[in-house]
């Protein structure tokens, strides 16, 4: 099966027939300020902060719309010239270069990454990125349902962003298929996650965990849930958050999803989770832990022809 790292990997799945808000509140200044601070960090830790630089992260009046806002995560690339067409093209070629190391999509990953860290709902975030006085957007498109990118004053300069490759991989036999709608599709991945994580909580002796769903869509699913333990980490002494994000790609025999995960973890022993979850998790324990959860629900699925 085909293996995204981070948060972006597509995992050949076909789906089967047979809300709360945040923690955070995205509007607070604490929140914005710790969102930037956090994708700083994970530039950094991604070998990415010699080429682009977080400058804000801030509430913004849409283009389209000014009477509307969304949630802007600002980023700069550091170039070396003043040749805007020149610097531009070596921001693209560094985005298709990290895609052929890592398998996955670094614009998406960005996009998920404000989302996920802030708590938005994808269609109230945008990523902008500064390549002199150039910006370049990315953004969720609801007529398409893809992640577009496009110059700020310019057309569209790439659509839609899609990965390749999702649907070859290692993922062995595939159960006959029944094509349904987006909604049943989504709201069996929904079902899927809440059974599962309040069942892993049962296992282990522990409340059941919290969950804040974001709204659902025909084709995602948003979900953050916490007070988990030794789903991530092996160790039983950390309590777990992860934030999860399933987008439902229509394929001829179904449904395939992508899998968008982040996660935060904090030490404790007793039975009461912690009020705030301050260490980020390993890249390879939520790769490792994807992996899990999409087999999971592939199986769940299949027994339930």
């Amino acid at each position: 099966m085909q293996i995204f790292r981070r948060f972006v990997f597509g995992i050949g799945l076909v789906l089967l027939l047979g809300s709360a808000a945040s923690a955070a509140d995205p509007r607070d200044p604490k929140t914005l300020a710790s969102t930037a601070s956090a994708i700083q960090r994970w530039l950094a830790t991604a070998g990415l902060d010699k080429s682009l630089a977080v400058e804000k992260v801030r509430w913004t009046s849409r283009p389209e719309d000014p009477q509307r806002r969304w949630l802007k995560l600002e980023l700069r690339h550091l170039g070396t010239s003043a040749d805007v067409e020149k610097e531009s093209a070596l921001l693209l070629s560094r985005w298709q270069h990290f895609g052929s190391n890592s398998r996955q999509s670094l614009p998406e990953t960005l996009f998920y990454k404000l989302v996920q860290l802030s708590g938005v709902d994808r269609g109230d975030a945008v990523v902008e990125v500064f390549v002199l006085d150039r910006g370049i957007l990315i953004f969720h498109d609801p007529g398409t349902r893809a992640l577009l990118i496009r110059n700020a004053t310019d057309r569209m300069i790439r659509l839609p962003l899609l990965l390749e490759g999702l649907m070859t991989g290692r993922a062995g036999g595939q159960p006959s298929a029944v094509i349904v709608s987006g909604t049943q599709a989504a709201k069996r991945v929904s079902d899927f996650l809440t059974e599962y994580f309040t069942e892993q909580n049962r296992i282990m002796r522990l409340p059941a965990p919290t969950f804040r769903p974001k709204p659902l869509q025909e084709d995602y699913v948003g979900l953050e849930v916490e007070g988990l333990k030794s789903q991530v980490h092996t160790n039983q002494h950390y309590w777990e958050r992860l934030q999860i994000d399933v987008e439902l790609k229509p394929v001829p025999k179904g449904h395939q999803t992508i899998w968008h995960l982040d996660g935060r973890s904090a030490s404790g022993n007793g039975k009461r989770p912690p009020g705030s979850y301050e260490d980020d998790m390993p890249d390879d324990e939520l790769q490792k832990f994807a992996e899990k959860l999409a087999r999971a629900l592939q199986d769940s699925l299949s027994r339930q022809r």
